[in-house]
């Protein structure tokens, strides 16, 4: 399906949904077009872009890791937006959220999940946090306990203060697609497909993301809006200055790993030999000592890994390994237990 049949589909959809009638029967969430609205919220004056695919049940609220965007769960999403309400927001600097004028910490990041949780008459929600998020939904779960059932840390244990992954990740490699020199949307996206969906056709998700997350230099170049002055020192910020309370964390928790954290390419021999090399050598060992911090500090902590996964893949569809369903079945797994205290 082009993208024109994609966008058609959508709207067909969102209108049976407005009348009332029921979905087309035995879709396959596989194939199917994430429905969702689109609103602002006003948080500090900032305005913050906030993605509501709706629902009843418990809410579900998913935050995306640095430089990306809530449209990151566009595949995930039709798997368990008919059990819970789902919200995926912008943070601050990404995607359509606005721009702060000054960086921002981890305190900043958690009182905006407040205000946009308030602003949506959300007393108590589970949170799911991706890569960095794992910094803020940690952060808002030690200072409003009450308002969190169970948080979900998704291949977001690689936290700074007192990890191996601090000096590690020096000498990772480093993706082509953002370090200058790509002048051309095409080029963007074909960077972006052999490095972190290789083998696969690039999705309607992932043009969502691209669109989200770029912005045009005056030169004609295509770079991160989050290279933005006041945007990127806030990754350091965080990451130089936060180390996790996980100890106070008394509600369930589950931790999901991919296997590696980046995928072999098989279109770029050197770097692929760089991402093994790194894998053996260091992702072991940042893995490791995560569990092992998970498992010392917090009770209720389920782990789980994910064979045959990397870390930038689990939420996109994959034909071959249907990575969003295996993913939504041991988010459901776990969203199905005890409640919290």
């Amino acid at each position: 399906m082009g993208m024109n049949g994609v966008a058609a589909k959508a709207a067909c959809l969102g209108l049976l949904i407005s009348l009332g009638c029921s979905e087309p029967p035995e879709r396959d969430p596989l194939q199917d077009t994430s429905l969702h609205e689109s609103r602002f919220v006003q948080a500090d004056g900032i305005a913050l872009h906030v993605l509501d695919w709706g629902g009843s049940g418990e809410s579900l609220l998913l935050v995306h890791g640095s430089g990306w965007s809530p449209h990151y769960f566009d595949d995930l999403a039709p798997f368990l937006a008919d059990r819970f309400r789902l919200i995926a927001p912008a943070r601050r600097g990404h995607g359509q959220s606005g721009i702060p004028g000054e960086p921002f910490d981890v305190d900043v990041l958690a009182e905006d999940l407040r205000v946009i949780l308030d602003s949506l008459g959300i007393e108590r929600t589970n949170l799911l946090g991706a890569s960095f998020a794992g910094a803020e939904i940690t952060r808002f779960a030690a200072l409003y306990p009450e308002r969190v059932e169970r948080l979900i840390y998704l291949e977001a244990h690689y936290e700074r203060v007192g990890s191996p992954w601090d000096t590690l990740r020096l000498s990772r490699p480093q993706l082509p697609c953002f370090g200058g020199g790509i002048d051309s949307l095409p080029q963007m996206r074909r960077c972006l497909q052999d490095y972190l969906r290789p083998g696969l056709e690039w999705s309607p998700t992932m043009e969502a993301v691209l669109l989200d997350i770029i912005r045009r230099d005056d030169d004609g170049g295509y770079h991160l809006k989050t290279d933005h002055p006041t945007v990127s020192p806030s990754f350091s910020l965080v990451n130089a200055s936060y180390r996790r309370e996980y100890e106070l964390l008394e509600m369930p928790v589950l931790a999901i790993f991919a296997e590696r954290f980046y995928p072999v390419t098989g279109v770029d021999a050197e770097y692929d030999r760089q991402v093994v090399a790194w894998h053996e050598r260091c992702q072991l060992e940042v893995s490791g000592w995560a569990m092992r911090r998970f498992r010392d500090a917090i009770p209720q902590v389920k782990i789980v890994s994910l064979p045959g996964s990397a870390h930038e893949e689990l939420v996109y569809n994959d034909p071959e390994h249907r990575d969003p369903e295996r993913l939504a079945e041991e988010v459901l797994a776990f969203l199905r237990g005890s409640r919290a205290p």
